[in-house]
């Protein structure tokens, strides 16, 4: 059997998308066996991946910026034959402009040498419960890893969650305890990557950015809004290379996403929660 051990190792949203290139190498090798890899920083993350169909084990880097560490060298070592193909877990573009040429997720695969992906639309099992507490309610996560121009303005976001409110639902901000705080009916809980996710996906939907958890819910269809600046990269770029595949996604975009239309904001919402 061929074995595989790939691909990028982080950040959050990435990880999600390795799925595709998972589900790649087993096209490319049927009955093949895959294992995903984890830096030991987005640990938390590998529930993420429980029970999915492309992914047959986890193994997690001990280095990041600074890989390979020695444990990894051992472990390269040590395993390194068990292994057809041990992927660049810190590869890099090979353009610097894919961003306007190409998918976000194709760009991953070309990175692998995996050729042209026909399906780039990413997969995770919901092996979980829903938390019936939030079944009225709209998350919200309005800031991003890579801050500023990504960024929801928090008066903006404010505006969108009154908004919420006067049509009777609830809302939750998610993200980290030291993001500034939102008018939501319920605050951060400061949680780890799967304890938002869940909650994500009890919730009728997410308002979102370009974010990690704007990836993940692609992976459950969940039904999302997500607002961009087509400031966000060095030169423009055509918005479906830098969104997730999701049938119930909605993007919009502006040069900051303060000047996105309020109103078209407001439609797309009442689209989402229908």
């Amino acid at each position: 059997m061929i074995k595989g051990l790939g691909f990028n190792q982080g950040q959050i949203g990435d990880l999600a998308m390795q799925v595709v290139l998972c589900k790649q190498f087993k096209k490319i090798f049927p009955d093949s066996h895959m294992t995903l890899g984890i830096n030991k920083k987005y640990e938390t993350c590998k529930e993420l991946f429980k029970k999915n169909k492309y992914i047959d084990d986890i193994k997690i880097w001990d280095g990041y910026d600074d890989f390979p560490t020695e444990a990894d060298k051992q472990f390269i070592e040590e395993h390194g034959e068990e292994y057809a193909y041990i992927f660049n877990p810190m590869s890099c573009h090979q353009d610097n402009e894919w961003y306007t040429k190409i998918h976000h997720i194709q760009a991953f695969a070309n990175n692998h040498g995996l050729g042209k992906v026909d399906d780039l639309k990413i997969e995770l099992e919901q092996w979980f419960d829903l938390d019936p507490k939030y079944k009225n309610c709209i998350a919200i996560t309005a800031f991003s890893s890579a801050k500023g121009i990504r960024d929801i303005p928090k008066d903006l976001a404010n505006r969108m969650i009154e908004h919420i409110h006067s049509l009777g639902f609830e809302t939750i901000q998610l993200g980290l305890k030291s993001h500034d705080i939102l008018n939501t009916t319920y605050e951060p809980i400061g949680g780890t990557i799967m304890e938002d996710v869940i909650i994500a996906l009890s919730c009728k939907m997410l308002v979102t950015t370009d974010t990690g958890m704007n990836w993940i819910m692609s992976g459950y269809d969940q039904n999302v809004l997500g607002l961009y600046s087509n400031c966000s990269y060095p030169n423009s770029a055509p918005l479906y290379n830098r969104t997730p595949l999701n049938p119930n996604g909605l993007y919009l975009e502006a040069d900051h996403v303060k000047n996105i239309n309020f109103d078209m904001i407001k439609g797309y919402i009442q689209k989402l929660i229908k």
